[in-house]
């Protein structure tokens, strides 16, 4: 129970279903900015819970980061967060636990709904002249000097107004230009190509279409594997309502009017939980579930990062001082790169030491 909406909502739907307390867990954290403690515990209270907390300090997740990335097959840079709460679950005895996933794919809560429905307002631009948007774009980079300024001289660099173009681009971690430095070609296509061959179709409404897009490229690819990955590691079976088949078929044929997510993000969900959850939560902005891994990062995790940074560097896989010059940059508080782009290679660095290479 992170105090969001999607799994306060499983949490009412559980409360209203079971005829026993239901049990309910959290991670809170000493940065406030992260904290979600205030909010877990006011919907705990209204369905009388068995509430349990767990404040995750940077230490304690040091010691358990060995233990937590054997757990992975592949490297990735999301999934901890999960480990960390299965293990408290599974301690109290708990086999089966239920999450809150897959409600911002299908609602509308991520970014990349909202930033589309922006980009849908100014598709005239991409009738212009190439050379004309490439200049805006330059432009655009140089006066914001952060990784927005970078996405949107990406958008504008593409061909044209391609919804699978646009929605790759938005969805990428690193622009084209940015993977170009560090050797590697823009994965634009590959992500066009992949939602081709799950079933994507033209025809669809754009909010269908990002739906289609987060459940398959995000949700199925990286979430649902590291919640079985993360929660099997403790041996704890984590079931997600929010991807039943039935709702997302019902979601998925809305009309866009319904499902829209601006200005608010799951704004049909919202309406359908406000008789039911406090107001308090349902007014509340939007917080990811996230570990503070910035602060950590220039904290208590900070030597255990830059080993794996100097170690990475010798290997040789992306361009000579490409990743030194990233974790040099974050450290000086450069805007253009974010605490994702280092832990990512963090823990690829931690990946290749447990399989031995």
């Amino acid at each position: 129970l992170s105090g969001g909406l999607d799994s306060s909502a499983v949490v009412a739907a559980m409360s209203m279903q079971s005829a026993q307390r239901v049990d309910s867990f959290s991670v809170g954290f000493e940065e406030v900015d992260y904290d979600e403690s205030a909010y877990s515990r006011l919907v705990a209270k209204q369905f009388n819970c068995r509430h349990e907390e767990l404040t995750l300090r940077a230490d304690d997740f040091l010691d358990l980061l060995p233990d937590s990335l054997k757990a992975v097959d592949t490297p990735g840079s999301d999934g901890l967060n999960v480990y960390v709460i299965s293990r408290l679950i599974a301690q109290r005895g708990i086999k089966v636990a239920l999450s809150g996933l897959g409600g911002d794919e299908l609602f509308g809560g991520y970014a990349v709904f909202q930033q589309f429905q922006q980009v849908e307002k100014y598709n005239a631009l991409w009738k212009s002249p190439l050379f004309l948007r490439q200049l805006m774009g330059g432009l655009i980079k140089m006066g914001l000097k952060d990784h927005r300024g970078a996405r949107l001289d990406a958008l504008l660099n593409l061909a044209d107004c391609d919804f699978l173009k646009i929605y790759a681009t938005l969805g990428q971690y690193r622009t084209a230009d940015q993977l170009k430095v560090a050797g590697f070609d823009s994965g634009v296509d590959a992500v066009a190509s992949f939602l081709k061959t799950m079933g994507y179709k033209e025809d669809w409404s754009t909010m269908t279409k990002l739906n289609f897009g987060e459940l398959y490229r995000y949700a199925s690819s990286i979430l649902l594997r590291d919640s079985d990955q993360m929660g099997m590691a403790s041996a704890l079976e984590i079931r997600v309502p929010f991807m039943d088949y039935k709702l997302v078929d019902f979601v998925m044929g809305l009309d866009d009017s319904v499902k829209r997510a601006y200005p608010n993000k799951k704004q049909f969900l919202l309406d359908a939980m406000q008789c039911i959850l406090p107001q308090e939560l349902l007014q509340r902005p939007k917080q990811g579930f996230n570990l503070p891994y910035e602060q950590w990062l220039r904290g208590a995790l900070h030597t255990f990062a830059s080993d794996a940074v100097q170690h990475l560097e010798q290997r040789a896989l992306f361009l000579p001082g490409y990743v030194s010059g990233l974790w040099s940059a974050f450290q000086k508080g450069d805007k253009r790169v974010q605490w994702m782009d280092i832990w990512a290679l963090v823990r690829l660095e931690n990946w290749l030491q447990q399989i031995g290479l």
